[in-house]
């Protein structure tokens, strides 16, 4: 446990040897509050380490809780999913006034994908992270996002005023888990406008989706939204194209403009995205998605961008033998692990529209990974009435 610094299971073959068993005993190492090595000062000598060791005495008489919990932590962050066990130390860990390594146990919980009884365990460890690097808070406000409307009850005050946080990286986050919550708060409303026509292009962006998720009008923010029309960056127009249309504009444009990006590396899954957002306003685009869906055009991840263009086909115009074949491809013969992973829950997210790829899915219990296993099997049981 002490050896490795990677949160990669398959890097540590100790923890893979042992599997979740270990979590527990990890769990209960997370909690130390003080050590041998901590509590008497003859044991920090030299001659009593090199005794210990040589001894094989424990961790206990050689390391301090400090390493014993940052240690503990890399550990059940490579367990990812199956550190749920040990969410009460985690909660309490989150809580200490000094911890060099909350960042970590952020991370775990995103694994988790922000479990509700977490939420205000995180909002009351949000004041211990003002010190902090800006990482932790940045961090902590995109968990807040993934907790989805659980979080917004409680976290709202937070990313409102992480609005105006001192590092842009900070707002910027803030912004976008806004918009992920996509809940009416007006208090929001000047420091997002504020962001919109700030010479910060991510903020902009970020604030102009969140405005457009948060209300269905704001004239204040037409014009800052229109300039980013204008933008080189093409994910960039696609957010400015379906925040206007949200903002009440016109839905041909809309839908002209992000069909226009179906053929970007940059722009391609987004646009997609956005043009099954708009549901049947957008069934002229059937086709060029369709096409879409089939083509690799050298993208980060060219199945990604691919299946975004089959599902909107599904959102936009229902059945279609086509779509479904792509996302077949993209949760069983795919050789990206994430995507297999990260589509199987979103294919989760069809609901009825998903019912034709429940035999993928079943496919995808036997696959290579970990984690798309643990993805296809949660796709299943919320398809099928038991989440």
């Amino acid at each position: 446990m002490f050896e490795s610094k990677s949160s990669a299971l398959e890097n540590n073959p100790g923890l893979m040897a042992i599997g979740s068993n270990a979590v527990p005993f990890i769990a209960e190492a997370l909690a130390l509050d003080q050590t041998r090595y901590d509590r008497h000062r003859w044991v920090r000598s030299p001659a009593v380490q090199r005794t210990a060791r040589r001894l094989g005495l424990g961790f206990t008489w050689t390391k301090s809780a400090s390493e014993v919990q940052h240690s503990a932590a890399w550990s059940l962050l490579a367990f990812s999913f199956e550190a749920k066990h040990a969410l009460p130390e985690i909660h309490r860990d989150l809580l200490r006034t000094k911890n060099g390594h909350r960042q970590l146990m952020v991370h775990c919980l995103s694994e988790m994908g922000c479990p509700p009884e977490s939420i205000p365990v995180l909002v009351k460890a949000w004041p211990l992270t003002t010190n902090e690097s800006y990482n932790v808070r940045h961090d902590l406000l995109h968990l807040f996002g993934l907790g989805g409307t659980n979080a917004a009850k409680l976290a709202m005050p937070i990313a409102v005023e992480a609005l105006s946080d001192g590092n842009w990286n900070v707002r910027v986050v803030a912004a976008q888990t806004l918009g992920r919550w996509g809940q009416p708060n007006t208090l929001a409303i000047p420091p997002l406008l504020a962001l919109l026509n700030s010479t910060n292009g991510e903020a902009a962006m970020s604030a102009a989706s969140a405005l457009g998720r948060m209300t269905n009008r704001c004239d204040e923010a037409v014009p800052g939204v229109r300039r980013l029309m204008a933008s080189t960056n093409d994910y960039t127009v696609a957010v400015a194209a379906i925040t206007l249309w949200r903002l009440g504009g016109d839905v041909t444009e809309a839908r002209r403009t992000l069909e226009s990006l179906l053929g970007s590396k940059r722009g391609k899954g987004g646009a997609a995205n956005f043009l099954g957002q708009m549901g049947p306003v957008a069934r002229d685009s059937v086709p060029a998605l369709l096409k879409a869906s089939q083509e690799s055009i050298g993208a980060w991840v060219d199945m990604y961008d691919r299946a975004q263009c089959a599902k909107a086909v599904l959102r936009i115009g229902g059945e279609s033998a086509e779509a479904y074949a792509v996302l077949e491809e993209a949760i069983t013969t795919e050789k990206n692990g994430w995507v297999r992973g990260t589509m199987c829950r979103e294919i989760a997210q069809l609901k009825e529209l998903a019912r034709p790829l429940l035999p993928a899915l079943r496919k995808a219990l036997n696959d290579p990974s970990r984690d798309v296993r643990h993805e296809a099997a949660r796709a299943l049981l919320r398809l099928q009435g038991g989440e």
